[in-house]
């Protein structure tokens, strides 16, 4: 099964474009961006994301940015309706990085409040049909809950994973 993810970056700058990307891959390359330490670019230094980019591009079956510029932000912002400001417009852009991934399932790191109303938005607003996962933090909560089931299932911890990180002192608190 193909999984994609969405995130966004640059949602409260002052300056520049609103980034929307998605990418998708397979299980094992799923397995290797989380090897790669692959996770929000908010976690992750400028140099970690130059060296860690052309690798992600390597690994997924499909990497698909859209740039949303100042002046369209500022139209919704300034003159949307309500429910129809940044966050329809970022849902609008959601939906076309979701319509390229080809994924069956897809994960997104919600900006709304309200998760549920933000993952029917983006139903609506798709044209090709998958299931939507719409969470705050869920960048964070998946990789977690990936390793969880891993432990669970295999009874270790992968060799792929960095297991002097709290991460896995949390899983292993919940599972003894």
């Amino acid at each position: 099964m193909i999984l994609g993810g969405v995130d966004e970056a640059g949602r409260g700058s002052v300056a520049g474009p609103l980034v929307v990307a998605g990418v998708s891959a397979g299980r094992e390359g799923v397995k290797e961006l989380i090897d790669l330490g692959v996770k929000d670019s908010k976690l992750l230094t400028p140099r970690q994301r130059g060296l860690l980019y052309p690798e992600i591009l390597r690994i997924t079956t499909y990497a698909v940015p859209a740039y949303i510029l100042p002046p369209e932000i500022d139209e919704y912002v300034k003159h949307g309706k309500k429910y129809r400001k940044l966050n329809y417009l970022e849902a609008t852009y959601m939906a076309r990085v979701i319509d390229q991934l080809g994924a069956k399932k897809v994960i997104v790191d919600a900006p709304d409040t309200n998760p549920v109303r933000f993952r029917d938005e983006l139903l609506e607003l798709t044209e090709r049909r998958c299931e939507v996962v719409a969470e705050h933090h869920a960048d964070i909560r998946y990789t977690m809950k990936f390793l969880s089931q891993w432990f669970e299932r295999e009874g270790s911890m992968p060799d792929f994973t960095r297991k002097s990180w709290k991460s896995w002192l949390r899983i292993l608190q919940l599972k003894l």
